[in-house]
């Protein structure tokens, strides 16, 4: 948003995204998943593709935290991996973002021979 003397539409999407997001962040972890899917097309209304991906990102690392804590009954985990094709069935198309980065983001590696990305 920008202080101007009139309103945009991409004012209003990032109004709308900010009520969502944090109206959407106050609820329990099902439902949370679950408005976040029913509200996506507003939540990523005008945002960057690196962005959208990033964030696609960050809730496989969060779900596989959440998992392997479950799992090993661990608190503290030093390190998490998710298999590169979690990653790319969930993006529509892949290949240009992979492709050019070997890091994905300054906390994430990628590994091609393991197939997998580290954080």
């Amino acid at each position: 948003m920008h202080l101007r003397s009139y309103v945009c539409d991409e004012d209003v999407d990032v109004a709308v995204r900010i009520i969502l997001e944090s109206f959407i962040s106050t609820q329990k972890a099902s439902v949370m998943r679950q408005m976040r899917k029913n509200f996506e097309r507003y939540i990523f209304v005008s945002r960057d593709h690196n962005e959208l991906l990033l964030y696609l990102l960050k809730q496989l690392v969060k779900d596989q935290l959440h998992y392997e804590r479950a799992r090993h009954n661990e608190r503290t985990l030093s390190a998490i991996s998710i298999p590169e094709s979690d990653f790319t069935e969930k993006m529509i198309d892949p290949s240009p973002y992979l492709l050019k980065q070997k890091t994905v983001h300054r906390s994430f590696q990628l590994a091609r021979n393991s197939a997998t990305i580290s954080h």
